[in-house]
C-alpha cells in the first residue's frame, strides 16, 4: 500500500519537484496499485486516489507501507 501526502503546487523553478509528484499519482492511477493521495488542492484535480485531508498525518501514514515524500526542490545545498 502506498500514499503520498502533501498539497498541490507549481512553480516554474528549473529544478522544483512538483511535477514528480504528479508523474507519480498518475503512474499509480494508471497501473492500479493500492494508492491514496492525501492534502490540499488535489480535489481540484480529480484524482481518483484523492482521499481528503488528514487531521493527523502520523496515524494516516502508519496504515501504509510506503509513503512518497518528495523535497520541493533536487540540486539545491543543504
Amino acid at each position: 500500500d502506498f500514499v503520498m501526502m502533501n498539497s498541490n503546487k507549481t512553480s516554474n523553478y528549473p529544478n522544483e519537484l512538483y511535477s514528480e509528484r504528479k508523474r507519480v499519482i498518475e503512474y499509480f492511477e494508471n497501473n492500479n496499485f493500492s494508492f491514496d493521495l492525501f492534502g490540499y488542492g488535489w480535489e481540484k484535480q480529480h484524482y481518483k486516489s484523492y482521499a481528503g485531508i488528514s487531521n493527523d498525518k502520523l496515524k494516516t501514514l502508519s496504515n501504509y507501507k510506503y509513503v512518497f515524500c518528495y523535497e520541493n526542490e533536487k540540486d539545491s545545498p543543504g
